[in-house]
Parts: C-alpha cells; structure tokens; sequence
C-alpha cells in the first residue's frame, strides 16, 4: 500500500484518507479541542448570517433615503448604524473564530507528526531496511505538516463560510428580489463547481506525480548527505551533485506541467463566474430603469454579488488547495495505515526475570518466501555461558540475533528466554532483557553522557562513569577538553571505530541485561584495537549468558560453545577443540584465516 509504482495514480481513495485524517480533527478525549472546533463552526453560521443581513440593512436604508425628503429621518440613521454595527460584529466574530482556529491547528499538527513518529519506531526493521529515511521525512513533513494545517484552515476558514453564506443570502433573494436573481446564482455556482471539478480531477495525478518527483529528489539529496564520506572517498561530488541535480530537473518539469494546467483549470472558472456576474447586473440595471426595482435593490443585488459570486473565485483556489493537500495526505496516511510486522499478543504479559537461558526449537525463517534464512535451527545457551555463532557471510548468522530481539518472528518454531516464549510476552520485556552491540555503532550527535545514559532513565553520572570504567572508556573521555560534554558529531563521526564500540560497551553496561548479544562488535577494527575491545567484551560479559556472532574465529576461540551456520543451518556444534578435531566446516575456516589472518 504504502510504495505507489505510478505516481500519477491515487495511493489511497479519498473517503479512506479522510477518515484516516478524522482521528485528528475530531480528536477523541481532547475537550478542549472539540470545544473551540464546535465554537468555530457555530461562528461561521452566525458570521454568514450577518454577512448575509448587513447589505440588507444598507439597501433599505438607501430606499429609505431616496423616498423621504427630510434628511433628518430617523430611520435611514438607525438603519444605516444597523449596517455598521453589524459590519463590525461580523468582523470581531471572523478575527475571533482564527483566534480560536490558532492553537487546534498547532495542536493538530503536533499530533499528526507526534503520531507519524510513533508509527515510524513501530514499524519492523524490514519496513525501515526497504525505505529510504528521506522519503520518509518527506511524507511526513509535506502531509502531516502542510496537509493537516491546510484542511483544518480550508474547512472551517474559507469553504463552510462559503456554503453558509449562500444559503443565507439565496433565502434573502428569493424573499426580496426576483426568483430569477436565484436561478443565475444557482446555476452559475453549479457550472463553476462542475468545471472547478473536472479541473482539480485533471490536475490531481500531476500533483501526484510533482509530489513524486520531489520525494525521490529530497531522498537522494538526504542520501548523499548521509554518504558524505563516501562521496568524499570517491572524489564522486559532481556525479552525485548531478544525479540530485537530474533528479531536480524532473521534479520541476513535473511541476511545470501541473501548474500549467493549474493556470487553465483557474482561467475557465474565472469566464463562468463573470458570465454570471454580467447577466445578473445586466438583469438589475433593466429592472432598476424600468421602475421594476428601486436604487436599494440595485444596490442589493450588487453588495449580493462581490458576496458571493467573488468568493467564489477564491474558493475555487481552495478548492484546488484542497485537492492538492488530500494528495499530499494520501503517503502520509498510507503510512500511519501501515501495520507494524511484529505485534504484542492481546494477552502478553511482561517476560519475569530469570538467569537468562535461551533456547531455540526448529526455528524456520525467511525474508523472502522464495529464499529461506534459516531452516530447523535449535540450540540451546545455558545461563552465564558464552556461546559464539559463526560461519560464511549470508549463512543467517546475524538473523539469529535478530530473531532474538524480536526484529522478526520466525516462520515456524520457537524461542524462548528462561522458559518463556517471546512470543508471548510483550517486547518491551524482550528488548529490556538484552543488551546488543553491533557492528556498527551509532550515536546521537550530542554528547558523549547523553548517549551512553541514553541506555537507561535517570542514570546518574555516577552510574554513567563506572560504566565507561567498565568498558576502559572513561579514562580517554575525561582526558578531552569537554570531557562528558563533548559531542560525538552525526552518527559519532568524531570518534575512531573502537572508540565508538567502547561507548556502545559502556551504554549496553548501564542498561544491566541479563543477556549480551555482540554481532560482529570488533570485525571493523584494526587487530590491535580488535583485540582490546574482545578483553573488554570476555570481561564485561563473565557471569552473563552472552552470545557472541562473529567471522573471525580467533575472536571466539574461548566461548563454551561454537555453532557453525551454513546456509541457514547449523551444520557444526562444540567447542574450538573439539570443532578443530572434527576437522569439518569450522576446521577448513579456521585454517584458511590462519593463512589470511586479516581477512575480514
């Protein structure tokens, strides 16, 4: 649902985007905010009823004037102050309706966004490994923040005052004036709306197609600044510059083409409305000359006009602004309709504590249903011992871990965690449980306190430091100017690989698991620092169920327990010295990173 293949056609129907939508503007359990929404409404229909009676009160006033001779007549003057008093009633009761509209489009917008954001931490890993991050912060940039702003201002500021006024004012001319006036109004609004329509129609899979473009060009723009070394490494800035560049030079004809046809959908409706506004007057002026109708009902008829058939013209661009924004909701919605591939059971409960056992039951898994992963996997890893997963790249080695800490479900099987299947407790329990360092550390660009407390809540720094002591980091950040204060860069860019894993180390410590998973934690550094980060690890780890996934075979050569995965089984088990003696898979790896032992 979410990936659209043609960006010329509609993601979602409309009637799903706006009930999607609804939660929003009609927020369940925000009283505060339903409250100035019903105000608001209530507003636009007292606001167009005096709209509709001011140009009453003027009109009489004028036939009141044009038939007494006295110009001291009372009742011109109290009309005419009728008219004025009522003017600026209908002014205060706009300005008041925006004032009340202010803080429910800012909270709705924050709602919106604050509900993409959970949706994006509660969508799976295989969402987030088959979307670019750039797409993403597109959609939810363009629907949730100009879209959701502009419906709620749409809506209640400009299309249900409009609706509101004409049936005040067609109730008003078809009391006081010729029924024919009516007829031209009705008919020209419903010819204005049918060619409003079409055009918007026309103009939408444009609109999609700009938004399209635009998405792919944001993207590949974030792209290139999240590979800023990469790029660098390459000496590839001009080609990457100009694929963003060609990328751009689509987005604008795509837009070029929609706003063309923008200005003609505009022009059309524009020739409709002041053929309606010609016949009208044309209609008055015979009237009024005829003695048919008097000076206030010219004057009427002309005040009813700039009312009505006018705004018409700015709620065509509404109407189009509408349209435009539904198109922009339709991703956005798509993605919050997006259902999170691994759920907590209705019946989970918290996962109790225990020592750590793990167990692993023929577990089957498949990213694909046409490329299995893992097939009948079962192991078990005893509390407080360390067991190590290796074997060939693409064998499922890091699937394994992924499993583990719910990423996934498996296909068929079970896990389990001190007797528990973690399919039925909640994977906040899980996740707590565990403790990962991966491969590839990242960190927040803040400093260095923040992301090794990000571990736990409240962590003191007291609890940060001993941590950092436990994982030999603290004696080098304390030698830095800032000290704890100093910032990592984006993604810890400022920091060398091992340094990087020894405040991974030192964060994972601080959340005090009972189960430590490192996948591949050391296979990116050099040999000597590779070697000081797997003391950290063998010393940090002691009394902990610990498993360890890893190629280099010298770096688990201690581990209680060695499984060796080849495509997606576990063809070996045992510990190094008996695996040397079976001289098998594990064997003929161990052998061959002898002769290479810096291969990777």
């Amino acid at each position: 649902m979410f990936v659209e293949r043609d960006p010329s056609k509609p993601v979602l129907p409309t009637s799903v985007v706006l009930r999607g939508m609804l939660p929003f503007l009609w927020p369940h359990g925000d009283m505060l905010t339903r409250w100035r929404m019903t105000v608001a409404v209530l507003s636009v229909f007292i606001g167009s009823g005096l709209q509709a009676l001011a140009p009453l009160l003027f009109a009489s006033a004028v036939d009141e004037i044009a038939a007494n001779v006295s110009p001291t007549a009372s009742v011109p003057v109290a009309l005419l102050s009728a008219y004025a008093l009522v003017f600026a009633l209908n002014r205060v009761i706009n300005d008041a309706r925006w004032w009340l509209l202010a803080p429910v489009q800012w909270r709705l917008q924050r709602n919106v966004m604050g509900a993409a954001t959970r949706q994006g931490h509660a969508l799976g890993l295989r969402f987030h490994l088959t979307h670019k991050t750039g797409h993403i912060t597109d959609i939810v940039s363009r629907g949730g923040g100009a879209g959701i702003g502009l419906l709620t201002g749409v809506v209640l500021g400009t299309l249900l005052p409009l609706v509101s006024l004409l049936v005040s004012v067609g109730w008003v001319i078809a009391t006081r004036l010729d029924a024919r006036y009516l007829l031209i109004i009705v008919a020209t609004v419903i010819v204005y709306g049918v060619v409003l329509i079409l055009g918007a129609e026309k103009q939408a899979p444009l609109q999609r197609a700009t938004n399209a473009q635009f998405t792919l060009a944001h993207g590949r723009a974030v792209d290139s600044l999240f590979n800023y070394e990469t790029i660098k490494y390459f000496g590839s800035e001009r080609r990457v510059l100009q694929s963003v560049a060609d990328q751009l030079r689509k987005w604008r004809e795509a837009g070029m083409a929609h706003y063309r046809w923008r200005t003609i959908s505009g022009l059309i409706p524009a020739a409709v409305l002041g053929a309606g506004l010609t016949l009208m007057m044309w209609m008055a002026a015979r009237q009024t000359i005829a003695g048919e109708m008097t000076i206030g009902g010219l004057t009427l008829v002309n005040a009813y006009l700039l009312q009505v058939l006018l705004p018409l013209e700015n709620a065509g661009q509404t109407y189009r602004d509408t349209k435009q924004a539904l198109v922009n909701l339709e991703q956005f919605v798509a993605l919050l309709r997006e259902e999170p591939e691994v759920l907590d059971r209705p019946a989970a409960t918290p996962m109790p504590s225990g020592p750590g056992a793990i167990r692993f039951e023929d577990v089957s898994f498949a990213y694909d249903v046409h490329r299995p992963v893992l097939e009948h996997v079962s192991f078990e890893v005893l509390p407080g011992t360390t067991t190590a997963i290796v074997g060939p790249s693409g064998g499922g080695k890091t699937t394994v871990g992924r499993l583990l800490f719910r990423f996934y479900e498996p296909n068929r099987g079970t896990i389990t965690i001190d007797g528990n299947d973690v399919q039925d407790v909640t994977i906040d329990s899980v996740r707590a449980a565990i403790g990962v360092v991966p491969q590839d550390t990242v960190l927040f660009n803040d400093t260095l306190l923040h992301n090794i407390a990000f571990a736990r809540d409240g962590a003191s720094l007291e609890e940060v430091e001993r941590a950092a002591k436990l994982a030999h980091i603290h004696d080098f950040i304390a030698g830095l100017p800032d000290g704890y204060a100093t910032v990592v860069g984006e993604r810890g860019l400022k920091l060398s690989g091992g340094e990087k894993q020894r405040v991974a180390i030192a964060r994972v410590l601080l959340k005090r698991p009972r189960i430590l998973l490192f996948d591949e934690a050391t296979s990116a550094l050099d040999t000597r620092t590779e070697r000081l980060i797997q003391q950290n690890l063998r010393e940090v780890s002691r009394g902990l169920t610990t498993i360890i996934i890893a190629h280099r075979l010298s770096t688990v050569a201690h581990a209680d327990q060695i499984l060796v995965m080849d495509g997606g089984r576990i063809v070996e088990r045992g510990t190094h010295a008996s695996l040397l003696e079976a001289n098998g898979v594990y064997g003929a790896l161990w052998r061959k990173q002898l002769e290479a032992p810096d291969a990777s």
